[in-house]
């Protein structure tokens, strides 16, 4: 794929002509796509990487680090950003009018501005840099680290106390995921539930609460249905529009 990507990009390309044969490379010419059955990436094959490679499809968790990946190996400064529930990539660079790029709507591009409307970003979410700010490869990884915690050992093998052990170092790495906050303190909370001492199960509820609650104070998004990633698929469609392929 690298070698694709090297072979299609002309020496001394602007970042603009570099992100359309990204988006042309791994939207055409592979057929890459979001995957329309699993919207709240519940497939576990969409929370990888690999995933986008075996399935050609994912959702914005592996669609974003796939692509990060491949531009970072190809030398390109591009980064992951969140947003509720959403990851994206942006590409560092003063020169580029339209830095934002997002790997689940084929390349497309959107402004900041749109992202903190359609996910309904807080202030305090923008101001204690939870969400919208370029993060670092360390607070990326840390964050794919952390989202294995929760959908490998919580939610499919029910391994709660792996799950905080993970997410508790994560946290170490990455502070402000304020998602991650919250992740921790339901897989408490469901650790607490499972507690036959009544006392430790209480202290372990209130931990969990606790963890929540330092989540709500950091500015975490809501939950978001279903139906709202449908729309914003929809939403995504017309953006790629502004920024076709090479």
């Amino acid at each position: 794929v690298i070698a694709r990507a090297k072979k299609m990009t002309p020496p001394n390309s602007t970042p603009d002509y570099r992100i359309r044969v990204l988006n042309t490379l791994i939207y055409k010419r592979m057929a890459i796509g979001y995957d329309t059955n699993d919207y709240h990436g519940k497939k576990l094959v969409n929370r990888y990487s690999y995933g986008v490679l075996q399935t050609k499809k994912g959702t914005c968790v592996n669609l974003a680090t796939f692509y990060i990946s491949l531009a970072q190996r190809l030398g390109y400064p591009v980064y992951g950003v969140s947003a509720p529930q959403h990851l994206f990539a942006r590409y560092v660079d003063p020169s580029l009018d339209h830095p934002n790029i997002d790997p689940s709507g084929q390349g497309g591009y959107d402004t900041d501005a749109r992202y903190i409307e359609k996910t309904e970003i807080s202030e305090l979410g923008i101001k204690n840099g939870v969400y919208m700010r370029t993060m670092t490869n360390r607070e990326l990884a840390a964050e794919m680290i952390g989202d294995h915690a929760v959908t490998y050992y919580a939610v499919k093998k029910k391994d709660y106390t792996t799950a905080i052990v993970i997410l508790k170092r994560v946290l170490e790495n990455a502070p402000q995921a304020a998602e991650l906050w919250r992740a921790l303190g339901r897989v408490q909370k469901d650790r607490a539930a499972e507690d036959w001492d009544q006392m430790a199960r209480e202290a372990e509820t209130l931990l969990g609460e606790h963890y929540m609650r330092k989540a709500r104070a950091m500015g975490v998004g809501k939950p978001l249905t279903e139906d709202y990633w449908k729309d914003i698929l929809k939403k995504n469609r017309k953006a790629e529009e502004s920024r076709p392929g090479a």
